[in-house]
């Protein structure tokens, strides 16, 4: 018993990385679960619906429209100009889904749809909130 028993005199040469561990468990459970909630940061009041909601993950261009008419593309404030020189530029193949505000006027989204269609985009996809 007595080689069990660290005298005074001995000191302990290693660290204990145990805390350090827990602590760095709970810093990633907490990134894990917060870094969902940061992808969609733009404050859009969406309309309800009551549609089926597309499982299949595909890439896609995303234009927002605010309360107050505010355009961003890819989460980007751009003016109408500068939204159709991005649509000149994309691949019009892949998918534009419109996030507009239910506070939107209606003649904002018309336009944006113009320029779609103006430029040949065939997918667009006007997003909703499932009831």
């Amino acid at each position: 018993m007595a080689g069990n028993i660290q005298s005074d005199e001995e000191l302990m040469s290693e660290i204990n990385i145990t805390p350090m561990v827990d602590v760095m468990l709970v810093l990633m459970i907490i990134f894990l679960v917060t870094a969902p909630m940061l992808t969609n940061n733009m404050n859009i009041n969406l309309p309800d619906s009551e549609a089926a909601v597309s499982t299949e993950p595909q890439e896609s261009y995303k234009i927002y429209i605010d309360g107050l008419g505010k355009i961003f593309f890819n989460e980007k404030q751009i003016n109408l100009l500068a939204l159709e020189a991005q649509i000149k530029q994309a691949n019009t193949k892949t998918q534009f889904q419109i996030f507009a505000d239910r506070h939107t006027p209606y003649e904002k989204i018309a336009k944006i749809l113009e320029h779609l269609q103006k430029n040949d985009v065939k997918n667009i996809g006007l997003i909703t909130e499932v009831k």
